[in-house]
């Protein structure tokens, strides 16, 4: 009957805790606390470095600008310059300056030169690529005549000066494509104004401005229609100032409504970068920086030395000793570094036995195993009345109770101190020197 009967686990009550560790008690509540609020702290940190990095890429990286056309030198062949007219072969080299982080895909366009109000020349200026950051060439082939000039006398007067004013514009439409996933739109302009020196044969005072970044009323291309006809209207007697016209309202209100839109959809991009940074904080939180509990494993228990009298006693005075085969298991992905363990060993209640274990290193997501020897004051026994009916049956019900401190630490940032106690009840056959029946009880402090 006494063989059938389980044996209890060894209560944690049974095994109280030290003197220093009562007196830390509140300490370790406190400093519990102060860990939790440095996490938070952490966390908080954390979330405005991304906001911040986030904010900067947007203003950086994903801030796209306008490409800048212009031309950086022209070259005059086959002059033929009369009293009243000329004609010639302008090359010009032209440049697309790309100043975003993505490629500017643009379209065939033209590049068209101007004398006064009538154009007088065109070239063509073909598809291409602008890579990132970098600045294309081209080159324009242009035939310029005067042929389309009205007011010959003019002109006249213009050559016989011995300098020929010219202006060039262009506009290249097309889009830049940022990290394969971004498209926009952009449009870049052309003005450029160079003079001809007949005598010379060559280009003199090249320069080229830049266009406003936001467009005028008179460079929307959706707005041109309706400028034109306001600009052919009579002028009233009050200034434009005082009387402005409803197409001027509605250019206005147009104009409004693109930033209103651009500023929309800017401030929607960030909140997204920030809603995705946010649940990938809180999935590593949860996930890759979540402190798990250690395991502590009793593998197995042999008996190592015994001493009987007739093969059923134990001999007074002699000593009895145990080697427990335990493992420490560290499912983090951080390094779980303990102190010494402490096992000790129960009969009945009483202290029969105590060990203390060296301390170690269990690598991330690995398995520890260390073999701890007990040894057995068997006088303790031998004096426990009930050790005679157990030896009688054949089976010797011990309790041990193991203790392992360490500290668990994630990017050397997050520190956690982890304290694993298991309780095992086994019974040892004493005729085989071999651990029967074994259950073991765990308990974990954060």
């Amino acid at each position: 009957m006494d063989e059938k009967q389980a044996s209890p686990f060894a209560p944690f009550s049974v095994h109280p805790r030290s003197d220093e560790e009562f007196a830390n008690s509140q300490s370790e509540e406190e400093l519990r606390r102060k860990k939790k609020l440095k996490l938070y702290a952490y966390i908080a940190a954390f979330a405005v470095f991304q906001t911040i990095v986030i904010l900067i890429f947007a203003l950086t990286v994903m801030r796209i600008k306008t490409p800048a056309v212009r031309i950086r030198s022209v070259t005059v062949q086959n002059l033929n310059v009369q009293p009243s007219s000329y004609s010639m072969t302008l090359i010009a080299e032209v440049t697309v300056r790309n100043k975003n982080f993505g490629h500017y895909k643009y379209d065939n366009s033209s590049v068209s030169i101007s004398h006064g109000d009538a154009i007088v020349g065109n070239g063509e200026f073909l598809k291409g690529n602008a890579k990132a950051k970098k600045t294309r060439r081209v080159n324009v082939t242009m035939e310029v005549s005067s042929n389309g000039i009205s007011d010959a006398s003019r002109l006249s007067n213009e050559i016989s000066s011995g300098t020929l004013m010219f202006n060039s514009q262009a506009t290249l439409r097309g889009k830049v494509e940022l990290m394969k996933v971004m498209k926009k739109r952009k449009t870049a302009q052309m003005n450029c104004t160079m003079a001809l020196n007949l005598t010379s044969g060559a280009i003199q005072n090249l320069s080229c401005r830049q266009p406003p970044t936001h467009p005028t009323p008179l460079s929307h291309p959706k707005l041109q229609a309706p400028a034109m006809a306001a600009k052919e209207q009579v002028r009233p007697l009050a200034p434009a100032s005082e009387r402005p016209s409803s197409d001027e309202d509605e250019i206005t209100l147009h104009l409004k409504q693109l930033r209103r839109k651009k500023c929309i959809k800017c401030c929607g991009c960030i909140a997204a970068l920030l809603l995705v940074e946010i649940i990938v904080v809180i999935i590593l939180i949860f996930t890759v920086f979540r402190v798990k509990d250690p395991i502590i494993m009793m593998n197995g228990v042999n008996v190592d030395k015994i001493d009987l009298v007739n093969g059923t006693a134990l001999r007074p005075g002699s000593n009895m000793s145990l080697t427990a085969d335990v493992s420490v298991k560290n499912p983090n992905v951080a390094s779980f570094k303990y102190s010494n363990t402490t096992t000790t060993l129960y009969y009945r209640g009483a202290v029969i036995g105590e060990a203390r274990g060296p301390p170690g290193h269990a690598k991330a997501r690995r398995t520890m195993r260390m073999n701890v020897t007990v040894d057995i004051i068997t006088d303790r026994l031998v004096t426990n009345p009930n050790l005679q009916s157990d030896v009688s049956s054949g089976l010797l019900t011990m309790s041990s109770f193991t203790k392992v401190g360490g500290r668990v630490k994630i990017l050397k940032i997050i520190k956690k101190h982890v304290i694993v106690k298991m309780n095992c009840t086994m019974t040892v056959n004493i005729s085989s020197r071999a651990i029967q029946e074994q259950k073991c009880k765990r308990k974990v402090k954060l």
